[in-house]
């Protein structure tokens, strides 16, 4: 089967992707948000080869878009922050945990009007605590529809979307097909990080750290360091979003 080609820019690093038909079906709308690149010499390729037929399409796309985000990283000299990342103001927040649990607590936030910078991954100068987005589109399982705003059911209806045999999945999911307001965010500074608790209570309860406690993104950080931290335990969705928002609220 004969490669397709994509080209794309990543917080400014030009990428060239090569994958089989299928791989590039998925690529291509999981990418849709993400600038298109130029045909510049200097580029990147990554290749996805036939190989990939012991996974699935969209799997071997899920690894490739891995792959370039740790790539993306190294060329910035940051770290892949993997967990979803929004805003509101200035007020930044990683919401660090399950990818499916991050994805779905930033689905609610967008539903009352927050920004996303990227549902899976971004990239961190743990300096600066700069934030640069990679705005791939969300993946969702048609099994956790029904915990996602009402809002969604228009951008779960315009995904794309594939079965492995178990489970429908759509991984094309724009949340600028949810709500017409919407919009993506651009590079940001960090104020906050959400670690995320799913086991699941009755309330949805978040805790902040404490200085000494430390966490797996930043250890214990310096008392210098302006970063607030906090662990959410998701209940309703409707409690553990405002838990969050007043909790982002008081520190703004």
């Amino acid at each position: 089967m004969r490669n397709e080609r994509h080209r794309l820019t990543v917080a400014g690093v030009d990428i060239h992707v090569e994958a089989p038909k299928p791989v590039m079906h998925c690529l291509s709308r999981m990418l849709e948000r993400v600038e298109p690149g130029g045909k510049s010499p200097s580029a990147t390729q990554f290749v996805v080869d036939a190989g990939h037929h012991h996974q699935s399409a969209l799997a071997a796309a899920d690894a490739l878009i891995a792959e370039v985000a740790q790539y993306v990283a190294a060329q910035l000299d940051t770290s892949v922050l993997q967990g979803a990342v929004v805003s509101q103001g200035d007020v930044t927040l990683a919401l660090v945990g399950a990818p499916a649990s991050a994805a779905l607590l930033a689905a609610h936030l967008t539903a009352r009007g927050w920004s996303l910078l990227a549902p899976r991954y971004a990239f961190l100068n743990f300096s600066s605590l700069t934030v640069l987005p990679f705005p791939t589109l969300m993946q969702v399982q048609a099994t956790a529809m029904d915990r996602y705003p009402k809002a969604y059911r228009r951008a779960f209806e315009m995904s794309a979307w594939c079965s492995d045999g178990e489970t429908l999945n759509f991984y094309a999911v724009d949340p600028a097909k949810a709500k017409p307001s919407f919009s993506w965010a651009q590079e940001s500074r960090l104020s906050g990080l959400v670690l995320l608790d799913d086991e699941g209570d009755s309330a949805g309860t978040l805790t902040e750290l404490e200085p000494h406690e430390s966490d797996p993104i930043f250890g214990a950080p310096s008392s210098e360091m302006p970063l607030r931290r906090a662990r959410l335990t998701f209940g309703p969705m409707v409690f553990t979003t405002t838990a969050l928002v007043r909790w982002a609220e008081r520190g703004s």
